[in-house]
């Protein structure tokens, strides 16, 4: 089976044409997990069928296949829980299960008294403590996520399944095929975690699709804004005393609401009527201001910049500026004098 890697979030090469110098999207929680669970196993695998042929490799493996439980614990969150993968206590706890299994590596006959003896118990009580919270995972919340019950759902029966035969094998009577089949369990877990990784990355949680989604909406309306000034400064368009926001749109090349969100958000006008007279308020104060317009009226100033009246011309440009534009003009001609 061939994998996208790119849906995950990773990118091991430019893209044909693509700068040099560009840095490659970071790959995300989820994918590290899922990275650091399949390598585990693996690892565990290989150290139970190959362990006593390969020598120094062998021991590597061990090591490297010591905590698979607790890489499946914080697959599982970062799964089902969003921003899960920045609490730092499952990182510890994952971390110390790691410690306690190195530990127990380098002094095998720890026995059961003692320090030892106690860190033993941890050691395994964390593990367990893992395997069942990766069952519980997905039941959290399970009320509230009904796009994603059947997932969830599935992935807790499975998880189940691989956790009630591995206990089953755990039984004294299977000591004999115990390690063989914990094995093949690892090896059943690898396949239905990938085939869950692959599940998340193609329809992600609704926090994180959210945030996919605003990142393309912010792009999207920045340069939405960057088009709407260039039509409103190089095109002049708030002259036409009749624009409108379907107007607007359309010259920009976009949706009425799009404009709208644009105006509101990217730009920070309360609305469209605000955008389009704070670009008629500054023609006409650049009007009032040149001594070639002195003998216009103020109404024809107004109207030349937009306005359909006086009225709101008065009450906008006094507004913006705190005198209306007669005590504009007088003032600058007094000061020019």
């Amino acid at each position: 089976m061939l994998f996208d890697m790119t849906t995950a979030g990773i990118n091991w090469r430019t893209a044909p044409g693509a700068q040099r110098n560009k840095k490659a999207p970071l790959p995300s929680a989820l994918t590290l997990y899922w990275l650091g669970f399949c390598v585990s196993s693996a690892a565990y695998i290989l150290h139970v069928f190959l362990g006593d042929h390969l020598a120094p490799l062998g021991t590597a493996l061990a090591i490297i296949g010591i905590a698979p439980c607790g890489m499946a614990w914080l697959f599982s969150r970062a799964l089902f829980r969003p921003g899960a993968q920045k609490e730092v206590w499952p990182h510890a706890l994952v971390a110390a299960l790691y410690a306690l299994g190195l530990v127990f590596m380098i002094v095998p006959e720890h026995g059961s008294n003692g320090l030892m003896g106690y860190l033993g118990s941890v050691y395994h009580l964390l593990g367990s403590a893992m395997l069942l919270m990766t069952m519980l995972e997905p039941l959290d919340g399970l009320g509230r996520a009904r796009a994603d019950r059947r997932f969830r759902i599935s992935f807790a029966v499975g998880y189940t399944l691989i956790l009630g035969t591995g206990f089953i094998a755990a039984l004294p009577e299977m000591e004999a095929i115990r390690e063989p089949a914990r094995a093949a369990l690892a090896s059943t877990a690898l396949i239905c975690t990938t085939i869950a990784y692959h599940f998340r990355t193609a329809h992600p949680l609704d926090g994180q699709a959210r945030r996919s989604v605003d990142r393309e909406t912010n792009v999207e309306l920045a340069d939405l804004a960057l088009r709407l000034k260039e039509a409103l400064q190089a095109q002049q368009a708030y002259l036409d005393t009749d624009l409108k926001v379907a107007d607007l749109a359309r010259l920009v090349g976009t949706a009425d609401y799009k404009l709208s969100q644009c105006i509101t958000g990217e730009l920070g006008f309360s609305n469209f009527n605000q955008l389009v007279n704070s670009y008629r308020i500054a023609e006409a104060k650049r009007r009032l201001s040149d001594p070639r317009f002195n003998g216009l009226p103020i109404l024809t100033i107004a109207m030349d910049c937009g306005f359909a009246s006086i009225g709101p011309f008065n009450r906008a440009f006094k507004a913006d500026t705190g005198m209306t534009p007669s005590a504009f003009r007088a003032r600058l001609k007094t000061a020019a004098e």
